[in-house]
């Protein structure tokens, strides 16, 4: 009997005074202990404590929630867990699964799992798109050196505080991280999750690259304008909230058309993610570059100064990348791309395939030079390319080498990087116009390093949901 008063006259000391308001319960937490606090929470939630007022089982609950709410703030994680827990009872489930995570008790774990699993809330998303995790890019040596490729960490194991899932059309190279294989142009975010960050990684420009060919006529531009970043881009924004965030580590890619500048400009407008360049402005500017100029007054009026501009834009980025330790001196990255844009001229005026006695990996510059005016351009079955075969040219010469396409050639060397870069600068101004015709604000975009990867001197693209 003495017990059971000492207890009523302890449980009758908690209640006094009584918590009507907010305010009331934030004075009580600066003067007690958060511990006794924390079980006067407990015991006003498990109707303990009585109160001679009309409403007092409203009355308590609601004081237990408002002390569970601002001993949560403090930081007290059972605390968090029952404010959750209040929450969940309530149907505020977005509200409920926010305290549970906070929380991150065990319990509190299992009941995220089990809202997300019951379809009462959406999984937050932190997504890296175009990765399947491996460990370091497979670029010629010299864009290697440009990127600091082989300081890189491709894994995204710590991208986003560890809690980075990738997607990809293919499985993930690490096998027990968080992956979907699918295409973000299509997939169905908005159903099951909430994407708070997103980054996009180098993914491809246009729909369906592949399919170009070796060609570039004005025939095939309709389908080259597909604008496959831009969906991707759409697509993830629907199960965005304002306020999250969007960073794409920008690699636009070029082709070359033969049509006028304003039909160009069109190209870009449709798709500000991919570079269009008329096709004798940057050949010419590359021959202009590599000192070859005898074929400038044969260029129409209107694309001399253009050619001209293009040369020196090819030059102040020679410049850079060989500050950054790229060949040996920029005589020789000049001599390198002259070759290059030499062997790609001659695939598209005969519309053809090439067999070159050279690999971007491993040989000189020298050897690029013999190999471009000794190649064979001829027909090839397209079964041959990247197969390594030998067959004579017109001079009675055996040339083994190896069998390329044009954008299987185009795609790895220092000519296709080059251009891709002065793309990326030229089109900076659409791409804005872009992101924020589509829901994005505070739009950035520059050359610097990756801050998920380490990747160095590549085109970043920051920007928050609106």
């Amino acid at each position: 009997m003495i017990y059971k008063k000492i207890a009523k006259l302890a449980l009758l000391v908690l209640t006094l005074p009584t918590y009507s308001q907010g305010a009331q319960v934030s004075e009580q937490t600066k003067e007690q202990p958060i511990e006794i606090l924390y079980q006067k929470a407990l015991d006003l939630r498990d109707g303990k404590i009585s109160i001679d007022t009309a409403d007092t089982a409203e009355n308590t609950q609601n004081q237990a929630e408002s002390l569970f709410l601002e001993l949560s703030n403090q930081g007290h994680v059972k605390a968090m867990h029952n404010y959750a827990l209040i929450q969940y009872g309530k149907k505020n489930y977005d509200l409920a699964y926010n305290w549970f995570q906070k929380a991150d008790l065990d319990a509190s774990k299992r009941n995220c799992e089990k809202m997300i699993k019951e379809g009462k809330v959406k999984e937050d998303l932190y997504l890296v798109v175009g990765s399947n995790r491996q460990k370091i890019g497979s670029f010629p040596q010299k864009i290697k050196i440009i990127y600091e490729e082989n300081l890189a960490d491709l894994s995204h194991v710590k991208s986003f505080e560890g809690k980075a899932t990738t997607m990809d059309l293919v499985k993930s190279n690490l096998p027990k991280a968080k992956h979907i294989i699918g295409d973000a142009t299509t997939f169905d975010f908005s159903s099951k999750y909430n994407v708070v960050s997103v980054l996009l990684e180098r993914l491809p420009t246009i729909e369906d690259q592949a399919k170009f060919g070796n060609r570039a006529t004005s025939q095939t531009l309709s389908h080259l304008a597909g604008n496959y970043t831009g969906c991707c881009i759409e697509q993830i924004s629907k199960a965005m909230k304002p306020g999250s965030t969007m960073q794409i580590e920008w690699h636009p890619y070029a082709t070359l058309a033969n049509i006028n500048l304003s039909e160009i400009e069109e190209l870009i407008t449709n798709n500000p993610f991919h570079g269009f360049f008329q096709m004798n402005v940057i050949l010419q500017g590359t021959f202009i570059l590599g000192g070859d100029k005898e074929n400038i007054n044969l260029l129409p009026e209107d694309l001399i100064q253009p050619t001209l501009k293009m040369a020196s834009k090819m030059k102040e980025y020679l410049e850079f990348y060989n500050q950054q330790g790229a060949g040996e001196s920029l005589n020789e990255l000049i001599s390198q791309v002259y070759w290059e844009a030499y062997v790609i001229l001659h695939m598209i005026k005969d519309s053809s395939l090439v067999l070159l006695n050279y690999s971007h990996r491993v040989d000189t510059i020298q050897q690029l030079q013999k190999a471009a005016k000794e190649a064979i351009y001829a027909d090839f079955p397209i079964q041959l390319v990247g197969e390594k075969i030998a067959q004579e040219n017109e001079s009675g010469n055996i040339i083994s080498g190896i069998v390329y396409d044009r954008p299987t050639f185009q795609t790895t060397s220092l000519f296709n990087f080059l251009i891709d870069d002065i793309a990326a600068e030229n089109n900076i101004p659409h791409v804005k116009k872009y992101m924020g015709s589509v829901g994005f604000k505070e739009i950035t975009i520059e050359k610097r390093t990756n801050p998920h990867t380490g990747r160095k001197n590549v085109w970043m693209i920051n920007a928050i949901k609106s």
